[in-house]
C-alpha cells in the first residue's frame, strides 16, 4: 500500500496579542491560542496537546487552578473551539455576548501529566474534524482556539504560560508544526 501523503500548513499564535501577565480570576474562560490550519482534500484535525508551563516561583497548579478536563464540558479546563465561519468574528474568538464558535467534543476526558514544571493533556476528538482547504475568505484566520477556564479557587498572584509543543497539532497525515 502506497503511503498516504499530504500538504498542510499549520500556524499557532497568540489569539489576542495581549502581553503575558493577564489577570485571570475564579471561574473565567478565555481563548489562550489560536490555530490556523490548511490542508489537502480530507485532511481532520484530530488531536491537539497543551502544555501549561509554570515559571519559577508561581503557585499555579492546573488540577486545581483549572477547571476539571472534561471530554464534554465546554468549560472544561483546556478545551478547543472551532471558529464559525458563517456567523461571528472570523479568524477570531467570538466576545462572549455574541457567541457562535463550536465546542469540539473529546474521545474520552484528558488527563494531565508532569514533567518538572510542564504540565501536558492530549485532547483527541470524538470524531476528527475537517480542516478548511486554503486560507481564503471565510477560512482566513485561526479556524481553531484553546481556552482555558479557570476553577472557582484559582490562587492568586499565580502566572502560567500555555503553549502548544513542536508536533502537537495531529492531523490525519502527521503531526506538526514540526518545531
Amino acid at each position: 500500500q502506497t503511503p498516504k501523503t499530504a500538504r498542510a500548513a499549520v500556524t499557532v499564535s497568540e489569539v489576542l496579542g495581549a502581553p503575558p501577565g493577564m489577570m485571570i480570576g475564579p471561574g473565567m474562560l478565555f481563548p489562550a491560542l489560536g490555530i490556523n490550519v490548511a490542508g489537502d482534500a480530507g485532511e481532520t484535525l484530530v488531536s491537539v496537546t497543551v502544555n501549561i508551563i509554570i515559571p519559577s516561583g508561581s503557585p499555579f497548579d492546573p488540577t486545581t487552578g483549572l477547571a476539571p478536563l472534561s471530554a464534554t464540558d465546554d468549560r472544561g479546563g483546556v478545551t478547543i473551539y472551532k471558529d464559525n465561519k458563517s456567523a461571528g468574528s472570523f479568524g477570531q474568538p467570538d466576545p462572549p455576548e455574541d457567541f457562535y464558535d463550536t465546542f469540539l467534543t473529546l474521545a474520552s476526558a484528558p488527563s494531565w501529566s508532569q514533567t518538572g514544571s510542564t504540565y501536558q493533556t492530549t485532547l483527541t476528538f470524538a470524531t476528527p474534524d475537517a480542516v478548511p482547504a486554503n486560507n481564503t475568505g471565510n477560512n482566513e484566520g485561526k479556524d481553531y482556539f484553546v481556552v482555558i477556564s479557570t476553577s472557582n479557587t484559582p490562587p492568586p498572584n499565580a502566572t502560567f504560560q500555555v503553549q502548544i509543543p513542536a508536533d502537537g497539532v495531529t492531523l490525519s497525515s502527521g503531526t506538526f508544526p514540526a518545531t
